[in-house]
């Protein structure tokens, strides 16, 4: 799969949020299981099929702790020269700080729980299972869990030579408000 951020811009001419046309079922024993052994730090494995880093185990996004709020937890799904793919789970009140990517877009796709995003200087947006936001190159932006509830996404950023993330200041008050 490749990814062009260039011709994905001028076809979507800026518009960066997609509310898709999924159909899904909400009732109680359909939310995933965002808590418990499976998300425990262990090395469970995230039960994909197929494809490069199918066997990836889940674990505790440690690496880059300080660049978060709260707990959250990663699941490499597929790492090549082309794309990086990975399912981000968020603990209740978890987010990261704000953050730019310097020279790749991002596509975060929602899967469970409820969360929120926000570019600079804009209001954030409720992040529920089927949305689709996709992220410019050189957007300073956050994304996380609502203060209530767990929240996982899928992750998807093309490689490109020289990219680079930069990560910066908490979000706080812009967190606060959302209360």
């Amino acid at each position: 799969m490749h990814i062009d951020c260039a011709e994905h811009a001028r076809t979507h001419r800026g518009c960066r949020f997609y509310r898709t046309q999924l159909k899904v079922d909400r009732t109680p024993s359909s939310e995933p299981d965002l808590t418990g052994s499976r998300f425990s730090g262990n090395d469970h494995r995230a039960g994909r099929r197929g494809g490069r880093g199918a066997d990836a185990a889940v674990h505790r996004e440690d690496a880059y702790a300080k660049y978060f709020i709260g707990q959250s937890y990663l699941a490499p799904l597929v790492s090549d020269k082309e794309v990086n793919v990975s399912n981000v789970t968020f603990e209740a009140g978890c987010r990261d700080n704000w953050h730019i990517h310097h020279k790749a877009c991002q596509i975060l796709i929602a899967v469970g729980g409820r969360g929120y995003y926000q570019e600079w200087g804009k209001e954030p947006v409720e992040l529920n299972p089927g949305d689709v936001v996709y992220v410019a190159p050189e957007t300073k932006h956050w994304h996380g869990a609502a203060p209530d509830s767990d929240f996982a996404h899928i992750a998807i950023m093309n490689a490109v030579d020289g990219a680079s993330n930069e990560c910066l200041e908490p979000v706080e008050a812009e967190y606060d408000a959302l209360r």
